[in-house]
């Protein structure tokens, strides 16, 4: 088998490959769509993405294709994922999958992983190769955005029944925003965290009584062992803390996860005013 690797899309007929891996993962494949993606990923050449694709040829006949996706990580993350690999029906059994994979750790310069159904009898091969099951995958699939804000509407339309006025009110508010009203809220909501922060780190009032449990605990250090411990810094440290939290939030990928929510809940709040004429 001769083996030729694609490392972006010049050359590279993309259908081709495409209608192959549909037909030869059989049933442990992937919609069209999910291979094209993965294509896409290895061989498109944007920033932060990357990996190839491998073919096999017997004769000039595509019979094996690999394809790799790096993760730009390391470590608890592997550096390549194989994403597909398979063989031309006509031709297993001949140990061109095992050739594949060969070729395939020869080309990539840190660990690989794969996925693989525990009844896919190609798991024994993988094992035979060298790849070790450290983990158990679990995952979380995500619905889309219109199964998502189909869920939305069903609820506020369950919620119209019991409290039409309340929810009149908040779809008449959520219609009124657009976009630049959203980007304000979040920024305000931003603004309103740090606020809180100083809400409720106002050491001005616990230091008015001093006879209180943080003062007390300060000066026993210096009446027991003779050692002055400054609890203005400890409750600065406090304050630096909750500031930290809060950017942790702001910044994370939950955060844009709520702000996603909220924009389809703008959509289904406008899906149901012009349903219920409201």
């Amino acid at each position: 088998m001769e083996f030729q690797v694609f490392y972006h899309d010049i050359d590279f007929k993309k259908e081709e490959f495409i209608n192959f891996l549909h037909q030869h993962l059989g049933q442990y494949g992937d919609t069209k769509e999910d291979i094209e993606r993965a294509i896409n990923y290895a061989l498109g050449g944007e920033e932060g993405r990357g990996g190839f694709v491998t073919a096999g040829y017997i004769d000039d006949q595509l019979v094996g294709c690999v394809v790799i996706n790096d993760t730009a990580m390391e470590g608890y993350i592997p550096q390549h994922m194989l994403v597909y690999i398979a063989v031309h029906k006509d031709f297993r059994g001949r140990g061109l999958g095992k050739q594949l994979i060969k070729k395939i750790v020869e080309l990539c310069s840190g660990n690989i992983a794969l996925h693989v159904e525990y009844d896919n009898p190609a798991r024994l091969l993988y094992r035979r190769l060298g790849f070790k099951s450290k983990y158990a995958e679990m995952r979380y699939v995500q619905k889309d955005d219109m199964e998502r804000q189909s869920q939305m509407e069903r609820r506020i339309r369950k919620k119209i029944q019991k409290e039409e006025e309340l929810v009149k009110s908040n779809i008449n508010w959520l219609c009124s925003l657009n976009m630049d009203d959203i980007d304000k809220l979040e920024k305000g909501f931003k603004d309103y965290l740090n606020k809180l922060v100083l809400w409720a780190t106002d050491w001005d009032e616990i230091f008015a009584e001093r006879n209180n449990k943080l003062t007390k605990f300060a000066e026993a250090f210096a009446d027991l062992i003779n050692i002055p411990f400054d609890q203005q810094v400890l409750l600065n440290k406090i304050q630096t803390e909750f500031y930290n939290a809060i950017e942790t939030v702001v910044e994370s990928s939950e955060w844009d996860f709520s702000w996603e929510e909220f924009q389809l809940m703008i959509k289904a709040a406008e899906t149901i005013k012009k349903e219920q004429n409201l």
